[in-house]
This record gives structure tokens, sequence and C-alpha cells, in this order.
């Protein structure tokens, strides 16, 4: 064999102590011949020559038999002597540290505790890997779709031990892992067996999770002084020496536009009509309330994509609910146009009320936008507009407010098919540009947005990513609500509207 996974999950299965000192004896006897890795919740003390995997709550629970001062505990938690160490505030303090150790200090200390490589997975986080040479951080996979974590373990642990077998690095197997286990997540119901091609699938074309503690954690923000921008990447600072970017990318709605604001309320309600149907007046209101979370949940993991691909996720969770018989279930482009419907009644009033001067262009803009985009078009920068809304829409709105001249690279929206993305088909017709003129570089482009894909997208091509945290209503000021998602999407840095925009211009460097 090229590789042995020793697999332990039940407290009264085959690792009976016999086994236990029978394995250990025949590991020591078969020398580096082969490989051996563990994936055990109680044993990893026992296997101790071989590599280790380990979920992050596994690694935590070790490191806490070990540094806990309440006890001298056993690993499976019970107490040895029964005498508690320590006073309470030396407990306390012990179980806090436990708590907020970071999963590389846990990675670092477990290295030297067994003195093997070790991986830990973090879920939707992740991994973690280290060979006593090379940290290596796996980013976690967004994924859109319902997800099904039975197997998830097992996958991960496959496709390490396949990819570790071929010869990979820790660090490589662990991606390997990763993304074997993204796969396996998407099967519900059932544990998922990942195929070579799906997993192949899911390296080329998945959405990561960047910097998720930060995403969680405010109080890691750091903002420049005196503003509100949030430096993610400090990096970067200066980066532009002097020169504006030759390309820019704006999306629509949130970043430039306020006019469909509330289109998440909008979107809400008529999921949960959809969901509900005729039993909605009937539903008890913790049920009421489920749904109204599964709602939430799948517009916040969808914002930016196309709507189409919105209502696609909608008819799965109609499925799944089961509160409307299979044959009335409409189709997802029927339920894009409900939802259509309902949002462009509120458009056309606001645009109506721009139109007769009632609201100014101030009203319906965030703060600084329209100068902002002015400035670059005079700086010979060329501006492209992409938008998960259908794209007639798109530019009518932008023809409407003013600005729709300003964006010589053109502007883009959906055309009611979700295999091309309006954000994914600027990027890869910028990347074309880009091959084309030696004198662009993807790294002197930049991306505007208050969703999460047109982020992705530029992380994906190497361009600067700028989240902008509008708050839609007010049109200035940061909008917290969103911030979790920029930062995981991939963000470099934050900004609240435009009105900031010659800070922000003189950090990265584009002015002096």
């Amino acid at each position: 064999y090229d590789i042995i996974i020793i697999n332990e999950q039940v407290l009264q299965g085959l690792h009976n102590s016999y086994f236990q000192k029978s394995l250990t004896e025949v590991m020591r006897a078969s020398g580096n011949r082969e490989l051996w890795l563990t994936d055990s919740r109680k044993l990893q003390d026992v296997y101790t020559h071989t590599i280790h995997k380990l979920n992050n709550h596994e690694a935590r629970e070790l490191y806490a038999s070990y540094h806990q001062q309440i006890g001298n505990y056993q690993q499976d938690g019970s107490q040895q002597d029964g005498k508690a160490e320590g006073n309470d505030a030396d407990k306390e303090t012990s179980s806090q540290k436990i708590r907020n150790i970071h999963d590389r200090d846990l990675l670092l200390w477990l290295h030297d505790h067994w003195k093997e490589p070790v991986v830990i997975t973090r879920g939707e986080d992740g991994a973690v890997s280290y060979d006593g040479k090379t940290m290596h951080t796996v980013l976690g996979l967004h994924i859109i779709k319902s997800i099904d974590a039975v197997g998830a373990g097992d996958a991960f642990i496959a496709g390490l031990a396949m990819a570790l077998a071929a010869g990979a690095s820790l660090g490589e197997a662990a991606e390997v892992g990763n993304e074997t286990a993204g796969v396996s997540v998407q099967t519900l119901y059932e544990t998922g067996h990942p195929t070579i091609d799906e997993v192949l699938e899911i390296h080329k074309r998945g959405d990561y999770r960047y910097n998720p503690e930060l995403a969680r954690d405010k109080r890691l923000a750091e903002l420049l002084p005196e503003t509100d921008i949030e430096v993610i990447r400090s990096s970067l600072k200066g980066s532009f020496d002097h020169a504006y970017p030759a390309v820019v990318v704006f999306d629509h709605d949130g970043t430039i536009s306020t006019l469909r604001q509330g289109w998440e309320e909008v979107m809400k309600r008529m999921m949960v009509m959809s969901i509900a149907g005729s039993a909605y007046n009937e539903l008890s209101s913790a049920l009421l309330e489920e749904i109204e979370l599964k709602a939430d949940q799948l517009i916040s993991k969808t914002t930016g994509v196309q709507t189409l691909i919105q209502m696609y996720e909608l008819v799965d969770l109609i499925q799944e609910s089961g509160f409307i018989p299979r044959k009335e279930i409409l189709s997802p482009a029927e339920y894009k146009s409900i939802y259509n419907e309902m949002l462009m009644k509120n458009v056309h009033k606001k645009a109506e009320r721009f139109q007769s001067g009632q609201l100014s262009l101030e009203d319906v803009t965030m703060k600084g936008a329209v100068e902002f985009l002015k400035t670059l078009r005079e700086k010979g920068v060329s501006l492209y507009l992409a938008s998960g809304t259908d794209q007639e829409d798109v530019r009518k709105e932008a023809e409407l407010l003013g600005y729709a001249d300003y964006f010589n690279g053109g502007i883009y929206g959906s055309v009611g098919d979700v295999s091309r993305d309006p954000k994914q088909m600027v990027m890869k017709g910028i990347l074309e540009k880009i091959e084309e003129r030696p004198d662009i570089d993807a790294e002197r482009c930049a991306v505007f947005g208050d969703g999460p894909v047109e982020i992705r997208e530029a992380r994906k091509h190497g361009m600067l990513a700028v989240g902008i945290l509008s708050d839609e209503r007010q049109r200035f000021g940061r909008n917290e609500a969103k911030r979790e998602r920029l930062v995981l999407a991939g963000s470099d840095l934050l900004l609240p509207d435009f009105s900031c925009s010659e800070e922000f211009s003189r950090w990265i460097g584009w002015i002096s």
C-alpha cells in the first residue's frame, strides 16, 4: 500500500487495547515503506507516529486535556484524580485561553506535541496544515446551494490521502481534501461520493471565503485615521505608484444607484409567499419564522448573482418545504417575473419622482459616486458597468440618472442565461483585452461593488477589490450588515461611500 488510513469514530469499536498495541507494532515494523494517516476522535495520542488529521473541535479538546487547570484530565474528558487544581480565577483564565487559541497556534502546538505533520479542518473556513517547515492555509469554499455536512470529514480524508499517496505536499493534499469535501457537502441526505471530474470542476470554478476571523469580529477592523475606510490588505498601500488604473469595473445597484433600495425586503416577501403558498395564513409563527430565516440565508448567500440564479435556488427551497404540490411549482423564470414586477413598482415610483424634480440626483445615488465616475473618465480610465439586473433595465436606469456615457467600456447586465454571468463576462473581456494590450496589467485594474460576486471575481483575476459598505437608505456611511460578506468575498479595502474617494486614492497611490 502507498498510504493507510487509521479511522476511529466510535468508542466501542475495533480499536480495543489489544488492537491499538498490535497496530502500533505493525506501524513500527513497517518503517517508512508506507504513509500512515490518522483520522481519530479519541486516539490521536495512541497512534502518534503518523500524519494527523483533526477537526478544530477535536484539536481544541486535545489541547484542553493538557492545559486545563481544573483537574488532571484524560483525553476522553474524564477526571483521573477527582481533584481540582488552582483557584477560580486560574480556571477562568485557562478556559478563556483554550477557547480563544487560534487554529494556527493549535497547529504549531500539535506538531510540537507529536513531531509529525498535522492538518486541522475548519468546516466552512477551510483547513490549515503544517509539516514542520511550511504552514499552509486552505481557504474555505463559498457554496450557494443547500449543504449536508454528513460524510464531509470522510471525503476530506479520502482526498487528502489520495493526493499524499500521489506525491503531493501536505498543503497541496489539504487543498484537494477541502475540494473533495466541498463536492460531498452538496450531496443532500446521503454521503457524497465525489468523482475526479467534480473535484477538478470545483477547483477550477470554486469561490472562496477570505479572512473568516476578521469577517466575524468587527473589533479586528483597521481604519485609516480620521476616516471610515477599512484596510484589509495593508501591503497594497501606494501600490499604484501615482498612476490611475487602466480599467475600473463598477457594480450598479447599491454601489452607484439606490433606485432599487429595499430589494432584499421585496425578494424576501416574495420568497416567503412562494414557499408557503396557500398555507401562509395557517402557519404557526415558529414555522413562518423558519421559512423567513431560510429566505434570508438564501438572499445573503446569493446577493450579487443574477436574479434568475436566485430563483433556481428558490425552486429548490419550495420543493424541500413541501407546501406546494410539485405540479403547481413554477419555473425559475416565472418566479423571477413575479419578483421583478413587485420590485419595479417601487423603482418606477422613484424614477417618476426623479423625473418630476421631487428627487435630486443625490437622492438616488451613493454620496460622491457620480463625481467619482467623472473624475476617473477625465483621467482616461476605461469604465465598465456590470450588474446582475436585466441588462436593458440597467442601461435605462444609467441613462435616466445621466451617467451612462461615462461607461465607455460598456454596460452589462443579465440576459436571462445562467451560464452567462455579466460580471464574469466583463472580467473575461477585460482579461482578453489585457492579453491583446501589453500596456494593461490585471493588477492595474480595480473593481468597486457592494456585493460579494464582483469582489470574488476581482480576486480571482488579480484585480484590486474595493467593497462598498453602502447604506442605501441614507446614501452615506458604513452599513455594517454588508461587512461580513464583503470581507469573506476577498475585499482589499472597504469604503462606506465615495465621499472619501480622495483619501482612498491617496492611500492606494493613484494621487500623491
